[in-house]
Formats: structure tokens, C-alpha cells, sequence
């Protein structure tokens, strides 16, 4: 039974380490190609620090929503609230979120009970 065990932890990290010296070559790769585009920047603008450009943050997709859709539902409520307090149960309730998160399978991932307790002040 520990052997079994043993040798399934060991194939998980010889998998583990592989993936961290893909991960490593590959950063390897971008600072190498970062130094090269900040050398030909001080070469065509030499008034400019290429080290106060700030780097840009890399957007991670979310399954659920389109982009920008989940802060274009909270705005819109708070424009619409007319100067009024909005409690982010309101904000929470925006739109057609329970259905949404419904038909991407959350009351399964969570919990039929969590997705209701979640999303009850929405609908």
C-alpha cells in the first residue's frame, strides 16, 4: 500500500518539476527579450527609462462573465440608484446573475443551498 502511495507522489513531482523548469525557460526567455527591447529603447529615445514604464497587468479570463460584463452590472445599478445608498446585496442581485451562474453549473460546484444563500437577496 506505501509503495503505491510513494510511487504515485514521486511521478507527481518528477511532473511538478518538469513543469517548473518549463516555467523557468520560459522566464528565462522574457527577461532575455525584456533587457534586449529596453536596450534598442535607450538607443531611439534616450530620455526614457524603460524601468518607470509599468509593466501591464496580464488579464485572466473569468468563465462566468464576458469582460468588463460584471462591472458594467454593478455600475449600471449604482447610476441607476439615483444618488440613493446601494447595498452590495443589490449590487449582488444585478441583472440576470442567478440564471447565469445556474446554466455555467454553479449550484453544483457549490451547493444547491450555498448558491441560493449566495444569490437569495438577488431574486
Amino acid at each position: 500500500m506505501t509503495d503505491h502511495i510513494v510511487s504515485g507522489l514521486i511521478a507527481k513531482r518528477a511532473e511538478l518539476a518538469g513543469i517548473i523548469d518549463q516555467l523557468q525557460r520560459q522566464l528565462d526567455q522574457h527577461r532575455a527579450d525584456l533587457t534586449h527591447i529596453d536596450g534598442v529603447l535607450r538607443v531611439l529615445a534616450t530620455d526614457l527609462d524603460p524601468e518607470t514604464i509599468r509593466p501591464k497587468r496580464a488579464y485572466r479570463r473569468n468563465r462566468y462573465f464576458a469582460r468588463n460584463e460584471l462591472s458594467r452590472l454593478s455600475l449600471g445599478v449604482l447610476r441607476t440608484a439615483a444618488g440613493e445608498p446601494v447595498s452590495i446585496d443589490d449590487i449582488a442581485g444585478a441583472g440576470d446573475s442567478r440564471e447565469r451562474l445556474r446554466s455555467y453549473g454553479w449550484h453544483l460546484a457549490c451547493g444547491d443551498s450555498s448558491l441560493q444563500s449566495l444569490l437569495a437577496v438577488g431574486g
